[in-house]
Parts: structure tokens; C-alpha cells; sequence
């Protein structure tokens, strides 16, 4: 795999891929091509200036496109601990905080240590025909531990034709997180119908949220862009990121269409939710989690053939 500089962005280059990394912005994907032209690339880009934000910073006041970690929350909220009461960010605090970074042999490696709370994060990319391998690494380095979660927020772009591919899960539907008027109110149950494998219509403007109810039964997702005949495919350890999210928004939110599978830690959006869920992790002091994701572009009838056969 070939790394280059090219101002703040990191070019990587192996297989069929070739990916933009931003390290000032947390390591954030910001393009992801397929092709020797380089042909199709499925990351939503925001016609928004990137800016150097600040800590604590909301994330929509922002250029909202790349693919982030969110991490330890989605939903900025006050965490009571030992020290006392501690703000979580909008999102987090990856996406705001710069990264250093380094390579080793055939892989990049991000890591940075939170102003927030006491833990060390790290994140590993690695190339291989047209797939992109990540790895992640975080450890508690104080004397007491903290809730968290974690959530890949990946933001791709939206087209009217695109099918999402979901997992089945225990609790058998999804769950409303954003009103509106396609799927209902907040708290709406979904069953598993047409609705949560298409996406809305580009008109009238909406955004829509829902998560799966229970455990993903499969560590496996994707989206299907069939007018370009490609899909993006996630692949990952259930045990390890048991929760899915999906968000979409046709022109609802910043006059934007973007989507994201939010393969998560916790049960969902904020820490405070997953903890009154039951499911939402606590890291321990020098406990460190770790997992991993593919995120494999391909044709669209290879995906068909081999990811859900």
C-alpha cells in the first residue's frame, strides 16, 4: 500500500482503492474510489468549507460528509463521574480532535490521546484488492472507568435508486429515532417491509433515523447503487458491534442527501439511552476495546452473489 501527502490529506493507494484520509479532522475518510479511473466513489461530499473545529464544537455546524467514528456518544449529553459531571460532544470527540499518524509496512495507522476523558485511540487502515480494513483500539488509561459508545458514522451518498441491504435481528423490525413522515413518529415500531430497504423520495425534503430492535443476528450490511451497477458492503464481527443504525436524508437536514450504516457498540445514539437499554458499555480502568470492519466496493452483482448469497 502506498501512502503520499497531499496538503492535509493523506492519499492511500492499494488494490482497486484508492482513499483520501484526513488526520487534522480524526482521521476522516473523505473519498473512497473504485477503478483504475477511479470511477466510482460512494462518500458523501459536502459542498461546505472543511474548517479546523473546535473541541466541543456541534457537528452540524460543519462540512458533515467523510466517514467518521463517533465515539463516545452520537447525542452531545452530561455523563456524571468520579470528577464530576463531564460534557460528551455532539458526536463525539474523534471527528473534532487531530490525529498523528504513522506507517507501518503496509498500513496507516491514526492515533490520538482524548482531552476529554483518560483513553488512548487508536485506528489502523489497510488495503487489499477492493476492500478497506480498519481497526480499532481504545484504552482506558485512568483510575476509573467510563460509559461509551461506539459508532461508525459513515456518511455515503444518496441516490432515489439505492436499496439498503439490512441484517436480520433479534427484535425482528426497527425502531422510529427521527419523526417524519414516512415512517411515523418518534418511537414508531417498524416492521421489516419496503420502507427500510428503499430510501425516501427527493421530494418533498426529509431525514429519517431508525436502529434495528435487538441484536444484528449478522455482521453484514450494505447499500446498493444500481443505476452505477456498484454496493458498498460492510462486513464486521457481530459480537463485537452489535447494534445497527441507519440514517438518511433526502434533502432534510442542511439541504443535503446522504445516508450511513451505523454499525454500533450500544443501543443507540447516546450513552445515557444505551445505559438505560441496558446496553450500553463501561470501560474499565486499563481495559481496552478493539474491533474491526471491512468496507469492500464492488460490483453490484458480485455483492449480490458473494455478500448475501
Amino acid at each position: 500500500m502506498e501512502v503520499t501527502r497531499n496538503g492535509p490529506v493523506l492519499v492511500l493507494r492499494g488494490g482497486d482503492l484508492r482513499v483520501h484520509v484526513r488526520p487534522g479532522r480524526g482521521g476522516r475518510i473523505d473519498r473512497l474510489f473504485h477503478g483504475p479511473s477511479g470511477g466510482f466513489q460512494p462518500v458523501f461530499v459536502s459542498g461546505t468549507a472543511c474548517r479546523t473545529p473546535r473541541p466541543g464544537d456541534a457537528f452540524e455546524e460543519h462540512d458533515t460528509c467523510g466517514l467518521d467514528d463517533g465515539f463516545p456518544t452520537l447525542l452531545r449529553e452530561i455523563v456524571e463521574l468520579p470528577d464530576g459531571p463531564v460534557v460528551y460532544p455532539d458526536h463525539g470527540e474523534i471527528w473534532s480532535t487531530p490525529m498523528e499518524w504513522r506507517q507501518d509496512g503496509d498500513a496507516l495507522t491514526l492515533f490520538m490521546e482524548s482531552w476529554l476523558l483518560p483513553y488512548q485511540y487508536e485506528k489502523t487502515l489497510h488495503l487489499e484488492r477492493d476492500c478497506l480494513h480498519l481497526h480499532w483500539r481504545i484504552r482506558n488509561t485512568g483510575r476509573y472507568a467510563f460509559p461509551c459508545l461506539w459508532t461508525f458514522h459513515g456518511l455515503f451518498r444518496y441516490s432515489p435508486d439505492l436499496r439498503v441491504r439490512l441484517p436480520e435481528s433479534d427484535g425482528n423490525g426497527a425502531l422510529c429515532t427521527c419523526a417524519n413522515p414516512r415512517l411515523g413518529p418518534e418511537g414508531t415500531r417498524l416492521r421489516r417491509t419496503f420502507l427500510l430497504a428503499h430510501v425516501p423520495e427527493p421530494v418533498p425534503p426529509t431525514a429519517e433515523k431508525f436502529w434495528l430492535l435487538g441484536r444484528v443476528r449478522q455482521g453484514r450490511c450494505a447499500l446498493e447503487y444500481p443505476a452505477e451497477g456498484m454496493a458498498v458492503v460492510l462486513t464486521y464481527d457481530p459480537a463485537q458491534l452489535p447494534y445497527l443504525g441507519f440514517w438518511v436524508t433526502a434533502g432534510g437536514f442542511k439541504g443535503e442527501y446522504n445516508c450511513a450504516l451505523e454499525p454500533s457498540t450500544g443501543w443507540y445514539d447516546s450513552a445515557d439511552c444505551a445505559r438505560r437499554q441496558g446496553c450500553c458499555p463501561v470501560l474499565e480502568p486499563g481495559q481496552e476495546q478493539s474491533f474491526s470492519m471491512t468496507i469492500r466496493v464492488c460490483p453490484l452483482m458480485q455483492a449480490e452473489k458473494e455478500a448475501f448469497a
